[in-house]
């Protein structure tokens, strides 16, 4: 099997600034405009970007993998809620939760309009770190309840468990979950221009019409979950002919007359099959929740007008890190001779200190392109494999035998 680490993804790009007079500022000191002799306030600005364009509008279509291509990308990158985290260290001093009406658009860069104010040592000024959580919904405002409005230390937040729970409660997978982080420096003409100012009053900043600096962060982010979808299905004969081949299909219909399913796991206890919680910010959880899921898990739950457009090749599957144990797939399929038969495999990524050059794992943040072809049951599978870095990475031959893999 050939792995092609094709750079592709999800990398990101750094997002231009506004300021006006109508932006509010939030204050994170229970309403009081004041500080003592020991404090001074600091207002911070923030922007978001990507390298796929961020987008602020739900697609039309009912989940990600019923629609083209710019309907995957309008679900995938959409954040219609965004929640800022401002620390000292590790401690938590201020935050802010914007919805899509907070953000102001400019060829698929957002600036946050709205501030937050924090209070700041008057001396010795820290550097402020910043931790950005974007997202395309947050349903019943799981995430805003039981997690940003809780987080008062960073490294318990970036720690942070989240996606659903073993009760089925808490952020879909298709929420999109996203992350980014970056620092705001003390103001120096020279070295940190877009650093904050400081005042004891709340209406000397520029955002107020006044002249002290508020200080702004670029922050880019990065998907937590994995996408994995087939991307072509062909059936050989021992001469060396095609008896079905996806690419030339002259409709979906014809590929699902073939092409009964694609499965992630098994029914018992979803082994093998999506990871649907994880870390918010790196790694994996430790204690994983697995789910089964199919195409025809979705398909079933289409409108006749989507099932008759509905192709199991470029079906978009989702799923968080995993690096324990192998994510498998099944394909129950019909072959030359009209007989049903299926054939499974692991997903694999490329890992140079492996002897193989590769590994059975699936890493946050992939696009997992899977090229299958059988021949008499055996199938050789070429993964293309896009992620953030746009590094090429190693290739290698293997073929996946139904029986052992």
């Amino acid at each position: 099997m050939k792995l092609k680490n094709i750079a592709l993804g999800i990398g990101f790009l750094a997002a231009m600034f506004s300021c006006s007079m109508e932006d509010d500022i939030i204050q994170n000191d229970n309403g009081m405009n004041s500080v003592d002799g020991e404090e001074v306030y600091a207002a911070l600005q923030f922007n978001i970007s990507s390298k796929t364009e961020l987008v602020t509008k739900s697609s039309s279509v009912s989940g990600p993998t019923d629609g083209t291509d710019s309907d995957v990308k309008n679900n995938e990158m959409a954040v219609n809620h965004c929640f800022v985290f401002v620390a000292d260290g590790d401690a938590i001093i201020g935050s802010r939760h914007y919805t899509s009406t907070d953000m102001e658009s400019s060829n698929g860069k957002y600036t946050l309009k709205k501030h937050i104010l924090v209070k700041v040592p008057k001396n010795n000024q820290p550097t402020l770190k910043v931790y950005v959580v974007g997202m395309k919904s947050d349903n019943g405002s799981y995430f805003e309840t039981n997690i940003f409005s809780k987080a008062t230390s960073l490294n318990a937040l970036k720690s942070s468990v989240v996606g659903k729970n073993a009760a089925d409660e808490g952020n879909s997978l298709s929420d999109f979950i996203k992350v980014g982080e970056g620092v705001i420096y003390p103001y120096d003409a020279t070295i940190h221009s877009d650093g904050y100012q400081s005042s004891d009053k709340t209406t000397q900043f520029e955002c107020n019409g006044g002249e002290v600096k508020c200080g702004n962060a670029d922050i880019t982010l990065a998907l937590r979950a994995a996408a994995i979808e087939i991307a072509s299905f062909k059936i050989k004969d021992s001469k060396g002919n095609y008896s079905f081949d996806s690419e030339t299909a002259n409709s979906a219909s014809a590929t699902r007359e073939v092409v009964k399913d694609i499965q992630l796991g098994t029914k018992e206890e979803g082994k093998g099959g999506q990871i649907v919680n994880t870390v918010l910010d790196a790694g994996e959880a430790t204690s994983k929740v697995r789910s089964y899921t199919s195409y025809l898990t979705g398909y079933n739950k289409m409108s006749a007008e989507e099932k008759e457009k509905s192709n199991p090749m470029g079906y978009r599957f989702y799923t968080y890190q995993n690096t324990v144990d192998a994510t498998m797939i099944t394909i129950p399929y019909v072959n030359g001779d009209g007989k049903e038969q299926s054939i499974s495999f692991s997903v694999k990524t490329p890992d140079t200190s492996s002897g193989n050059g590769y590994s059975e794992t699936v890493k946050a943040g992939y696009l997992y392109r899977i090229n299958v072809e059988i021949t008499n049951n055996v199938a050789n599978v070429t993964v293309q494999c896009y992620t953030q870095d746009w590094e090429e990475g190693g290739s290698y031959d293997i073929v996946l035998k139904p029986s052992n893999n």
